[in-house]
C-alpha cells in the first residue's frame, strides 16, 4: 500500500480547518464503533460529519487514511499512559506496573474502537512497524522510569523487558475485553502484574549484580 493511499492529504493549522478534519475523524469513529470498519463508506462519513463528499477528500484520500489517522491517535493514547510517572516518591515496582496497566485498560474501555484499530494495526504492515517504533519509544521511557524506581543503572536488558512488557500488556487488555466477569478481570491484572514484576527484578538484580573477574 503506498503512502499517498494512507495518508492524510494535509494536516491543517487553521482553526477552522482543523475543526473539519477532527469533525471528520470523530464522525468516522462514531459510525465504525456502530457498525465495524468494513461497512462504512466515506459517502457515510461525509453524512455523518455534516460535509460534502468532496470536503471530506480534501482531507482524506480515501477511508484507509482516516482508519490510519486513528490508528496513530492510538497510538499517543498509549504513550500517555506508557508516560505515566510514578503516583507518589518511593512507589513499589507492583503498584507502578499496576497502575499503568489499569490505566491502559480504561482507556480501552472508554474507547470502545481501540480494539477495531488494534486488528487493523496488526493486519497493515506500515502501521505495525509504526506501532512497533512506538512501543520501543515507550519501552525505552519505562525502562528508565523503572531503573530510577529500582535505583539500577538502565540497560538495553531491561529496556527489553519493558518492550516486552508492554506487548503482553496489549494483549491483556484484549482478554479483559473478552471476560464479562470483572472479578477475573481483577485476578487477571494481578497475575500479569506478578509476572512483570518477577521479570523486571530478575533483570534489575542481573543489572545490579557485580561483574566478578574470572580467576587467573
Amino acid at each position: 500500500m503506498s503512502d499517498q493511499n494512507i495518508h492524510a492529504r494535509r494536516r491543517p493549522v487553521q482553526a477552522r480547518s482543523r475543526a473539519r478534519y477532527d469533525a471528520i475523524l470523530e464522525a468516522a469513529s462514531d459510525l465504525f464503533i456502530e457498525r465495524g470498519l468494513n461497512p462504512v463508506t466515506m459517502t457515510d462519513i461525509a453524512e455523518r460529519a455534516g460535509m460534502a463528499l468532496t470536503a471530506v477528500y480534501r482531507y482524506f484520500p480515501n477511508k484507509q487514511s482516516i482508519i490510519r489517522e486513528l490508528a496513530v491517535q492510538t497510538f499517543a493514547s498509549d504513550a500517555r499512559v506508557s508516560g505515566m510517572p510514578p503516583q507518589q516518591e518511593g512507589q513499589s515496582i507492583q503498584a507502578l506496573v499496576r497502575a499503568r496497566v489499569i490505566a491502559l485498560w480504561q482507556t480501552h474501555q472508554a474507547n470502545p474502537l481501540h480494539r477495531q484499530l488494534r486488528n487493523v494495526i496488526h493486519a497493515d504492515h506500515e502501521l505495525e512497524a509504526l506501532d512497533l517504533a512506538e512501543s520501543q519509544a515507550n519501552a525505552a521511557h519505562l525502562a528508565g522510569v523503572v531503573a530510577q524506581t529500582l535505583d539500577v543503572p538502565p540497560s538495553d536488558e531491561l529496556r527489553q523487558v519493558a518492550l516486552l512488557t508492554i506487548e503482553l500488556a496489549d494483549g491483556l487488555v484484549r482478554i479483559l475485553a473478552r471476560t464479562p466477569d470483572s472479578r477475573v478481570q481483577d485476578q487477571l491484572i494481578e497475575h500479569f502484574v506478578t509476572a512483570v514484576v518477577a521479570m523486571v527484578e530478575a533483570c534489575a538484580s542481573s543489572t545490579a549484580a557485580p561483574v566478578q573477574s574470572a580467576p587467573k
